[in-house]
């Protein structure tokens, strides 16, 4: 059977805390009865003393030293005398000689055993909790005391005993308080409890539902945020969460969208120019035109396949070796030389000395070439392009900046997209995918590093990235300074 959390974290504290007040009442009753039967010994101790004083007093007085005399001769004095006392300790008061014969007390006649007598004359305590071999109905608390003489010997034994071993009425007033004021407690508990439990799984069930939402492919749901504790991180990780899902959801479709418009377009130009060539509706004089079209868009096709393939390995497996990336830029250059002397731009290349790197080479020399490719095409004729290196602490950086017509501001952000292309560039980029500084931006997160993007519309655009320097180039860096 389904069980919330809620319920289950209120049955476990109810139950926690009902164990908890029983362990308390047990221990409670037991400190009381420990506690009353300590008093009532007291009690029972200060009795036998009076009554031992009361004889000494009257020893004193006769002349007399035995005990049996000293009763004997006041025995009706001392009966009413020690009434009084048992009435005001709720106990029995006997007094016998050493023998075990009884000479005075509150209660019947009785006679001590040979072998209770010589266990109490000889310092024994055995009896304390006794029905005394059965000379009382029941077990009873019982207290001694050995009267002695003037000559130091004992003359007889004064026995304090009650029934009321505890005084069962102020423990059992004192347990119904403890648990009325426990049930009064563990309801406020409870209620204070189910409070709390609801704000906590509140948002938890607001979570899984928003969680269901999900997962049917609805992201517009969001949990309500308040507060600065776990369940509130929680719940605002979940709205970042939907965010990114809806993000790449949105990006998901966009993606779907461009590579379908980019295939479809060459593919059906090829298949229309085809089909004429083949029922010859192109005539075979205007066929080798129509061929070269073909031809042009089966490389475009080409080139859409290998971005979708770069951006799949964007980012992926770095093997991080030491290289040359003032060489990787060179390379670059060189690679693109056609197409900068087609465009007749001023090269500006600013680098002191060769900076060695420590960053995965291939995914580097890939970063290098799409933004000097990307720089090189959207320079204006006669422009300049301008490659920056230097070192920057224990960090290399890169620079590249072109001439030309600017990207806007509100398209900065958007540049690191994928198939992201501005307006301005649609007319420049015919054959660009959108691809290019999406790589760049994965291949640089994959090392921890990010680029950063400047530009002036009518003026110039300007990348800029870090990498990690070689060690061996940090330590000789270390030693010149």
């Amino acid at each position: 059977m389904f069980k919330s959390i809620f319920t289950r974290y209120l049955s476990a504290v109810a139950a926690i805390i009902f164990v908890s007040f029983i362990l308390l009442g047990i221990i409670l009753s037991a400190v009381l009865t420990g506690n009353s039967m300590d008093t009532r010994d007291a009690l029972m101790q200060r009795t036998a003393h009076s009554v031992a004083t009361n004889i000494k007093t009257l020893s004193e007085v006769t002349g007399k030293s035995s005990l049996s005399d000293i009763v004997a001769s006041y025995k009706n004095e001392l009966k009413e005398n020690l009434t009084g006392m048992a009435q005001m300790t709720t106990s029995d008061i006997l007094v016998f000689d050493c023998d075990g014969s009884f000479l005075v007390g509150t209660d019947t006649a009785h006679t001590l055993s040979s072998a209770i007598t010589a266990d109490i004359l000889g310092g024994g305590s055995k009896y304390t909790i006794s029905d005394l071999d059965g000379m009382l109905d029941e077990k009873a608390l019982n207290y001694f005391y050995i009267v002695v003489g003037n000559h130091g010997t004992a003359e007889g034994i004064i026995l304090v005993t009650t029934d009321n071993i505890t005084d069962a009425g102020f423990v059992s007033r004192v347990i119904k308080l403890f648990v009325a004021i426990s049930l009064w407690v563990f309801l406020a508990i409870l209620i204070g409890v189910y409070i709390v439990s609801e704000r906590i799984t509140a948002p938890i069930k607001k979570a899984s539902h928003a969680a269901a939402q999900y997962a049917m492919g609805d992201f517009t749901e969001r949990i309500p945020v308040t507060g600065q504790d776990e369940i509130t991180t929680l719940s605002r990780a979940i709205n970042n969460m939907a965010d990114s899902l809806s993000k790449t959801e949105e990006n998901r479709n966009t993606f779907i969208a461009n590579v379908s418009h980019d295939l479809r377009t060459p593919m059906t130009t090829i298949a229309g120019f085809v089909d004429g060539i083949l029922d010859g509706t192109i005539p075979p004089e205007n066929q080798q035109h129509y061929l070269e079209i073909i031809s042009s868009e089966t490389h475009r096709l080409s080139r859409l396949v290998s971005s979708l393939l770069e951006m799949s390995r964007a980012g992926r497996n770095v093997n991080p070796v030491r290289f040359n990336l003032t060489e990787k830029a060179r390379q670059a250059i060189i690679g693109l030389e056609s197409r900068i002397d087609e465009k007749r731009l001023e090269i500006e290349f600013n680098c002191d000395e060769d900076v060695f790197v420590m960053a995965d080479s291939d995914l580097i020399h890939q970063v290098v070439y799409n933004l000097t490719e990307n720089a090189v095409k959207f320079c204006n004729v006669g422009g300049t392009l301008s490659v920056n290196m230097g070192k920057e602490g224990k960090k290399a950086f890169f620079e590249i900046r072109n001439t030309g017509e600017g990207i806007p501001k509100e398209e900065l952000p958007l540049l690191f997209e994928r198939f992201y292309k501005s307006d301005r560039s649609r007319g420049l980029d015919k054959n660009g995918m959108g691809l290019g500084l999406y790589i760049v931006k994965t291949n640089l997160a994959s090392h921890g590093e990010s680029i950063h993007v400047t530009s002036e519309e009518g003026q110039f655009t300007c990348f800029r990235f870090t990498l990690p320097l070689a060690p061996q180039t940090i330590a000789t860096a270390g030693i010149k300074s």
